[in-house]
């Protein structure tokens, strides 16, 4: 056999040899496992992000509130 063929042949044991290959429905819970925590962590950032924004908006609201009706007010008798 030339030896660039028997780098091609595949190589077979009696025993075992190496790690063993593990679990795969495992890798894949814990793969699922860790997705899932990053999911809950993303959506609890998003949700204080949601409260900032309410809270923001409720500030910009009350500033503007003042202006806004002098504003209305003006325009009312602007079309007097």
């Amino acid at each position: 056999m030339i030896p660039e063929e028997r780098a091609l042949a595949p190589r077979r044991a009696l025993v075992p040899t190496g790690a063993p290959a593990g679990d795969p429905v495992a890798a894949a819970e814990a793969r699922l496992a860790a997705a899932l925590e990053a999911v809950t962590a993303l959506d609890a950032e998003v949700e204080a992000l949601s409260a900032a924004l309410a809270a923001f908006a409720e500030e910009v609201q009350r500033r503007l509130a003042g202006p806004d009706a002098e504003a209305r007010r003006a325009a009312g008798l602007v079309r007097r």
